[in-house]
């Protein structure tokens, strides 16, 4: 092992003295790491407990099981990422992915940027902008886009990790319900016409029964599981985006299942959320110091994944 790298004293946590680069290697471990340098470009660090990194992460790769910080920030170079199981807090979000299961919460921006997290996204000092953010619960803010109107989305109460669930489940269970249905309806012809049926038809009548049955076991395992994973990966009841300062033009902005762009600037410190003029569910600004209220021109925005996935649940 580089002298460099060290157990702490009396546990399993490593200690890197340096810099993840030239000598460290890549460093894969099961338990806490603490970087007390950087983790320079191309090198990867993984470990089953916490990673805790007091300078900058760049074009890297690090995973963890639970929380990661990291003092200087990530500096992704449009090649870095995170995939972090529990929460992330960062100097700052640039030209990076990050992933969490968790919150994440940066201290002065999220730019040029993909956030998904299971939790809330705080940018505590600045801004969420050039980004794009999926969130299962809140947006907080200090501005929001920029003023030449680079593309920026947020969407706020989807889990993008349900999301990915379904992507792979879905069509599974599409698949096992339409071969049950053909099964059924051959199996109902079979008994309409049991007193006719041959025993070579018969023999064939019982196989699709216990082929059925099986298919329906299958269907049922399959429906089990996105239904713990509904549950697991479920949203903020009310969400919404704080912001403290300014909201910019061309932002777009999902909240559930609709969808809204802004096409001027607003001053904050205002929330955007879902709201009901009259009878029609629009997102929309609340001054929250005036407590006036601003509806966006929004229309209804079905997630391709999402939509199916809870009409598949609501209906069963």
């Amino acid at each position: 092992m580089d002298t460099n790298v060290a157990f702490a004293n009396g546990t399993q946590d490593l200690q890197i003295k340096g810099s993840v680069g030239p000598a460290s290697g890549n460093i894969e471990h099961d338990g806490d790491v603490h970087v007390a340098g950087d983790v320079d470009d191309l090198y990867e660090v993984s470990a089953t407990g916490n990673v805790t990194v007091d300078g900058v992460i760049g074009a890297a790769q690090v995973r963890c099981g639970k929380d990661l910080v990291t003092g200087g920030g990530f500096v992704g170079k449009s090649k870095g990422s995170c995939i972090v199981g529990g929460n992330v807090r960062a100097k700052h979000i640039s030209n990076a992915t990050v992933e969490a299961s968790g919150n994440v919460v940066a201290d002065t921006m999220v730019w040029e940027s993909i956030v998904r997290c299971g939790g809330n996204l705080t940018v505590e000092n600045g801004p969420v902008a050039a980004s794009t953010a999926t969130v299962a619960g809140c947006v907080d803010c200090r501005s929001l886009g920029l003023r030449s109107q680079a593309p920026t989305l947020l969407e706020v109460g989807i889990n993008e990790f349900l999301r990915r669930v379904a992507v792979r489940s879905m069509p599974q269970i599409q698949t096992l319900r339409k071969k049950l249905a053909q099964l059924r309806e051959a199996i109902a012809s079979a008994e309409h016409f049991a007193k006719v049926l041959t025993p070579k038809a018969r023999e064939l009548a019982m196989e699709q029964l216990f082929e059925a049955d099986e298919l329906q076991a299958e269907l049922d395992r399959q429906m089990d599981l996105i239904r713990a994973a509904a549950k697991t990966f479920s949203v903020t009841e009310s969400p919404g985006i704080t912001v403290g300062e300014m909201v910019h033009p061309g932002v777009t902005v999902r909240v559930l299942h609709y969808e809204a762009v802004t096409a001027c600037s607003f001053s904050g410190p205002l929330r955007i959320q879902l709201g009901h003029v009259g009878n029609v569910a629009q997102i929309v600004l609340l001054d929250i110091k005036g407590q006036s209220c601003t509806p966006l021109q929004s229309h209804r925005w079905d997630d391709p994944v999402m939509g199916p996935l809870e009409r598949l649940l609501a209906a069963t």
